[in-house]
């Protein structure tokens, strides 16, 4: 096969990836772009629910999850987002029980008074309003609104993106070493050329990012496939048991504590 024939070959797979998913690599993008700035925005919008309106010391967790657990309304205490430097209120995350976490509640906690300010649904949700704007973007870009199926067709749409920025960047590569052009844009380059070079260099200079961002997407979607095809051959360390199953069960501040002592400076 000559060179040409296989150039031609690499133009018609990128165009069709482009055209085939160029809508969807758009919408991908465009909410993974607004997400990066969730906190941010999510501040702005509610103002009420994730700003602490009490003043006083901070409250332990075990007092954090007692005022979870009474607004719970039957539901699990799936996990918690702490309060930092970030973000001011206590995130804890709600499931139907410990076995059904096909849903999600977000609930805000005050960290200095242990006060409930606000719950609403985390994912999956469809409600673009002011409290759940960020949640219904969130589930756009994981799933699509289309659940476990929509999920799946994320990540192959991740692999079709994967596809395209190869494709691409192979067809950017320069030839003979010309790499002042192919970095650069063509002076006096106007109308369907000036729209080729940008194409270009765009995508040259950002091929990196974009096969970085769907690889990690793929990884995100499809685990377990992914880990299959990295195989190791030390294995997995096996589970701690604990040696006094008698004994009661420690509270959410002995945990912390003892979290703490193991990994001085970190945050919980």
């Amino acid at each position: 096969m000559s060179a040409r024939t296989l150039r031609q070959r690499w133009v018609t797979v990128h165009r069709w990836l482009g055209l085939a998913a160029g809508l969807l690599f758009a919408v991908m993008g465009l909410s993974g772009s607004v997400l990066v700035y969730y906190q941010e925005l999510d501040q702005l919008l509610n103002p009420a629910l994730v700003l602490p309106q009490d003043e006083g010391a901070i409250q332990p967790m075990s007092s954090i999850l007692a005022a979870a657990r009474a607004r719970a309304a039957g539901r699990f205490v799936h996990s918690v987002y702490p309060a930092g430097p970030d973000f001011p209120v206590h995130h804890v995350w709600l499931t139907p029980s410990a076995a059904d976490q096909s849903r999600m509640w977000e609930m805000l906690v005050d960290p200095r008074s242990a006060r409930v300010l606000g719950e609403r649904r985390a994912v999956p949700v469809f409600a673009p309003d002011r409290a759940t704007l960020m949640n219904t973007i969130y589930t756009l870009h994981y799933d699509l609104f289309a659940g476990r199926v929509g999920a799946t067709l994320v990540g192959i749409i991740g692999l079709m993106l994967l596809g395209s920025a190869a494709s691409g960047l192979v067809l950017w590569w320069p030839r003979g070493g010309k790499w002042r052009q192919a970095l650069t844009l063509k002076r006096g380059a106007r109308g369907h050329r000036l729209h080729v070079d940008l194409h270009r260099l765009a995508g040259g200079y950002g091929a990196a990012l974009l096969i970085l961002a769907a690889f990690t997407g793929v990884c995100l979607v499809f685990p377990e496939q992914v880990t299959a095809l990295f195989p190791h051959d030390r294995p997995a360390p096996a589970a701690p048991r604990s040696t006094r199953a008698a004994a009661r069960p420690i509270d959410a501040d002995t945990v912390l504590a003892t979290a703490q002592a193991a990994l001085p400076g970190a945050r919980a």
